[in-house]
């Protein structure tokens, strides 16, 4: 048995998306030396895709202030997972200058400095 531990970066879908993220496990049993191809499918949406969409925009960030504004309920918050984008378990106004950040070029994909 090998198996591999540890952070599972960049995937890359049909769609051309990048999906990430910080814990993974991979298993494979009875395997021959040397190469070897797994193939890995993922379900989900994009990190920041508040509205559920499929896209990341501007609407997702003014969702998401909407919410920290209490001008929406929790139950319209459709996916609270990719809705914290600072992964602090919290859903709030930081989250929304995150994603406008991400929308203005001014952070990458994982919301991080582009620079």
């Amino acid at each position: 048995m090998r198996s591999l531990l540890g952070r599972l970066s960049t995937i890359e879908t049909t769609e051309k998306k990048n999906y990430f993220t910080t814990n993974a496990t991979l298993l494979v049993y009875n395997t021959s030396v040397g190469s070897n191809t797994v193939e890995i499918v993922f379900e989900g949406g994009c990190l920041g895709d508040s509205n559920n969409d499929g896209d990341v925009t501007m609407e997702d960030a003014l969702y998401i202030a909407s919410y920290s504004a209490r001008l929406i309920e929790n139950e319209d918050l459709k996916t609270y997972d990719y809705s914290d984008v600072t992964g602090d378990g919290l859903i709030n106004i930081e989250d929304a200058l995150f994603i406008a950040s991400y929308r203005a070029k001014l952070l990458n994909e994982y919301y991080m400095s582009s620079s």
